[in-house]
């Protein structure tokens, strides 16, 4: 990692690296001195003194533990893959919880814990084994992705931005079992995470859907999936091999109108301001302004169009946020269209 690819990373409007390669040339100097921050993998960095730099703010506990070895409390060899639980996978044995407990253990003293987790948690696992993973104390900030834009072998009606903010809502449900909340971020791919090549490849309109989706669920951070191992350009940096000349772009916009609306998003949600009549999701917050804004999402499918009545506790005018137009607000409702199922407007309301 080169001065130079952290300075294009930055400018893209990426604060963040998630699970820095093990190489010798990263320079963690530079991620200091731009103002990035750096998770680094537990069952990597482990012993390496360069991740007691000062650019280390925390590190990745493990990822997709519950699908590698599902959730239980068997033995496990030490060694990374399927069947090395005891007894091993084929033979029903499940290791999960013990391979979470043994990387977290791995982690400095003090430092913040992450930990992804995919279909298992997201899917295929009973709530109280999902929970388990979410609440076992693995982690301080956790995350669970299912890429349902590009994943093989799914529904049809799964395909859009929506369901983004359906695997944030299931993990905030079940991070609140225990009491005790902990940040939940979201997971994004920007290109192609699978290797079948018949998968699509997710396009900058359906990731600015989901994203906007996980932040309207109520997600704290968006990890941006940066790989693509099949499709029609393999890369192990799709933002930077700029395979979809339209992606990098995008993303660098998106990261900038949330960098803007920052001091909005991280206020506490204004439950029971906002109520919506139509297929759109919507999430409301006071600005520091003293300005209602309102986050919306269309839950259609892809070119479906959808009409919405927004339902305000306050306001008399509404401003469409990056879209230079207004709407008035009559008997304390205002309507809007969404284009199609990609379809997000932010509304500051005054």
């Amino acid at each position: 990692m080169s001065e130079e690819l952290v300075a294009e990373d930055a400018s893209a409007g990426l604060n963040l690296y998630v699970g820095l390669a093990h190489e010798d040339d990263s320079d963690f100097y530079a991620i200091e001195s731009s103002g990035m921050h750096l998770l680094v993998q537990a069952n990597e960095w482990t012993g390496d003194p360069r991740a007691d730099h000062p650019a280390v703010d925390g590190w990745v506990v493990y990822d997709e533990a519950d699908l590698m070895y599902g959730p239980g409390s068997d033995r496990w060899n030490g060694n990374v893959g399927w069947n090395t639980c005891v007894p091993p996978q084929d033979d029903g044995g499940r290791c999960g919880y013990t391979v979470m407990r043994e990387h977290e253990a791995l982690v400095p003293d003090g430092m913040l814990r992450y930990a992804n987790y995919g279909l298992g948690v997201a899917r295929f696992e009973s709530e109280a084994q999902a929970e388990r993973f979410v609440n076992g104390g693995f982690q301080d900030v956790v995350s669970a992705d299912d890429y349902a834009f590009t994943r093989p072998h799914i529904e049809a009606a799964d395909r859009r931005g929506a369901t983004y903010g359906d695997v944030v809502e299931q993990v905030r449900a079940l991070d609140a079992q225990d009491g005790e909340r902990q940040p939940v971020w979201a997971v994004v791919e920007v290109g192609h995470p699978f290797t079948d090549d018949s998968a699509p490849t997710i396009t900058p309109r359906q990731l600015q859907s989901a994203v906007w989706h996980s932040i309207i669920a109520g997600a704290r951070g968006i990890v941006y999936f940066n790989h693509s191992f099949g499709g029609p350009c393999p890369t192990f940096s799709v933002l930077r091999a700029r395979c979809d000349p339209e992606m990098t772009p995008t993303v660098t916009e998106l990261n900038r109108q949330i960098t803007e609306l920052a001091p909005v998003l991280n206020a506490p949600f204004a439950d029971g301001y906002v109520g919506v009549d139509g297929p759109v999701a919507a999430m409301a917050k006071v600005g520091p302004d003293g300005a209602w804004y309102v986050f919306a999402g269309a839950g259609t499918l892809g070119t479906d169009s959808a009409e919405a009545t927004f339902r305000v506790a306050e306001g008399t005018t509404v401003e469409v946020l990056h879209e230079d137009r207004e709407i008035k607000i009559v008997e304390s409702r205002f309507e809007d269209i969404f284009a199609d199922g990609n379809a997000v407007h932010v509304y500051r309301i005054t």
